[in-house]
């Protein structure tokens, strides 16, 4: 049987923008707990809600590995999410690695922007 369920963008991709992993790795900072139990609070409130966690990486090191390291980081949030009571069925991950960047200058700080982790909400 095919999966019929559809992303659905209810409004704009919500961005994680508390979410910090270790410098290269997808090892989740303690400072990022607080955002991710606001959203694990919010889906056991809407237990019917699906959401697919999608990540991304900046432009520094091999394409394929960025592309490694997003999707292990959108696995990490899951796995954060079901540790906290969310069913894993409701959670889908992406990662596009770099390949999606929200900025393409050199600055440091605006380059952080492109490792997020983005939330759509799916019907």
């Amino acid at each position: 049987m095919e999966n019929t369920e559809k992303v659905v963008n209810l409004e704009r991709p919500a961005v994680l923008n508390h979410l910090f992993f270790e410098q290269s790795k997808f090892n989740i900072l303690p400072s990022s707990f607080e955002e991710l139990d606001s959203l694990a609070a919010s889906l056991k409130a809407e237990p019917n809600l699906k959401i697919e966690l999608r990540g991304y990486t900046d432009k520094i090191g091999p394409a394929d590995k960025n592309l490694i390291l997003s999707i292990d980081r959108v696995k990490a949030v899951k796995q954060y999410l079901v540790s906290k009571g969310i069913d894993p069925i409701r959670i889908r991950t992406r990662g596009f690695g770099d390949t999606q960047r929200v900025y393409t200058g050199q600055d440091t700080e605006l380059r952080m922007k492109n490792r997020r982790v983005e939330i759509v909400f799916v019907r």
